[in-house]
C-alpha cells in the first residue's frame, strides 16, 4: 500500500466525531500578537507555539488553523511512540519538534 493510499484510508476511517472535534477546536480563539513581529498561538493539539508574524508560509496556517500539513502531521503522530528517538533536522518554527 502506498503512502498516499494509507493517508486516504485513514481519512475515511476518522469519522464524523473526529471531524466535529477538529471543527470545534478551530473555532476557539488561539492567537495573540505579542509585539515586535512575534505572536503566540494554540495548536489544535493544545500546544502553544511562538510564530514570527512576518512569515507568509507557516505562520498564517498556525494562526488561522492551528495546524500545519495535517496529512504529514497525522502520519508522524501515528508512528512515534514514547521512548522513540527522532530528530527534526532543519526545523523552522519547530512544528514537528513540538509534536515529538
Amino acid at each position: 500500500m502506498s503512502f498516499r493510499q494509507m493517508l486516504n484510508d485513514r481519512r475515511k476511517r476518522r469519522g464524523a466525531r473526529a471531524a466535529q472535534a477538529l471543527v470545534a477546536a478551530r473555532q476557539e480563539p488561539h492567537y495573540a500578537y505579542l509585539g515586535q513581529n512575534t505572536g503566540i498561538c494554540r495548536t489544535i493539539y493544545g500546544h502553544k507555539i511562538y510564530v514570527d508574524t512576518r512569515d507568509v508560509s507557516l505562520a498564517p496556517c498556525l494562526i488561522m488553523d492551528g495546524d500545519w500539513e495535517p496529512w504529514i502531521t497525522q502520519a508522524i503522530r501515528e508512528r512515534l511512540r514514547p521512548g522513540m528517538k527522532c530528530g527534526d533536522l532543519g526545523a523552522n518554527f519547530g512544528w514537528y519538534s513540538l509534536l515529538m
